[in-house]
């Protein structure tokens, strides 16, 4: 079939794969009855039964795709052809690879390399035990290799690596949300002293630096804070004040945006706190700066209308404070910086 197909200039996907999917045409040529909505992750899979759960889930929690696509056994398309094709696709602004085995390992690398200085790009390795690498290669017929190697060669090619999915999509969001930060200048804005804390030990254990807050930024925010705020970062701003007290805190956050590279914005359910209106806050506080803004709106029932309007404006939130730090940790840990200007959003920016 490949010998065929070669003669006619056809390009083959697969065999052994679930198929292609591009939501903003409409596409689904897959045997998946869901097509995912149209947003700005592609995301390549060696296993089409990852696929179908991926895009099952993707629904409920608000995640839109450029493209899916599932790679299977590589007779002739493989990683190295579909990575530069779908980063390069409209919309496309990270991109995720469930990877069981790369066939052509120097070409992907060179691919890659020049995917991942514009386009983030995360993966999922499997095959990391013994076990993993035995069903990998009766699942598609895959080496797996050494999982050491294939992680020092994905650092080399400037891919993240993630240590599940669900984390590789945590990181695929803030990336294809907000970009590489220009600096690693983190601080942290909580409306609860005691996730202040523990934003404080998850900063240090996954390396977010979060510097004293300067001068500037102390004075401005002691004009209205109350007198037993904690005045140091991360911010224990207390919870009485609902989101006029957010609002005002980001009004001197976007004023001093050249002392500080990324946003932590931590709220908790308050009978004071309309969440839905803090959302809207931070709408405009991410839209008028040119920073790494991310979210953990903590709880659950409360919490949702205020998390899909977040969705709605292409900013990440994070259900656990520990699952933003370590994604903020792993983008700073990759040493790639942007130009502090996060990627255009439709919703965000009216375009």
């Amino acid at each position: 079939m490949k010998r065929i197909a070669a003669a006619t200039g056809t390009r083959v996907l697969g065999p052994n794969c679930l198929g292609i999917i591009l939501p903003a045409l409409n596409l689904n040529a897959t045997f998946d009855p869901i097509t995912p909505k149209p947003g700005h992750i592609g995301f390549l899979s060696q296993s089409g039964a990852v696929i179908t759960t991926v895009v099952d889930w993707s629904i409920p929690a608000g995640i839109g795709f450029s493209a899916v696509v599932s790679v299977g056994n590589q007779a002739d398309l493989g990683f190295a052809d579909l990575l530069p094709a779908i980063a390069t696709g409209p919309g496309t602004r990270a991109v995720i690879l469930y990877v069981e085995e790369v066939r052509d390992g120097r070409r992907f690398l060179e691919a890659a390399k020049a995917v991942t200085p514009d386009i983030p790009v995360i993966a999922v390795k499997s095959g990391a035990s013994e076990r993993g690498k035995a069903a990998a290669s009766s699942h598609t017929g895959s080496l797996a290799g050494s999982y050491a190697v294939y992680a020092a060669a994905f650092r080399e090619a400037g891919i993240l690596l993630a240590g599940s999915l669900e984390e590789a999509f945590q990181l695929g969001e803030l990336l294809a949300s907000e970009g590489y930060p220009a600096g690693d200048r983190c601080v942290v804005i909580s409306g609860a002293g005691g996730f202040a804390v523990l934003a404080a030990d998850y900063a240090e254990k996954h390396g977010v630096p979060l510097p004293p807050l300067p001068p500037g930024i102390l004075d401005a925010l002691d004009a209205f804070l109350p007198p037993i705020w904690n005045r140091t970062n991360p911010m224990d701003i207390i919870g009485d004040g609902g989101a006029a007290r957010f609002a005002r805190v980001f009004d001197v956050m976007i004023a001093r945006q050249d002392l500080w590279d990324i946003a932590c914005v931590v709220s908790v359910p308050s009978a004071v706190l309309n969440p839905v209106e803090l959302a809207h806050e931070i709408a405009r506080f991410s839209g008028n700066t040119r920073k790494m803004v991310v979210c953990c709106l903590l709880g659950g029932e409360s919490m949702k209308g205020a998390v899909r309007i977040l969705k709605d404006h292409c900013i990440p939130n994070f259900p656990e404070i520990e699952d933003a730090f370590r994604a903020v940790g792993t983008v700073l840990a990759s040493g790639r910086r942007g130009k502090g200007a996060a990627p255009p959003c439709d919703a965000r920016r009216g375009d």
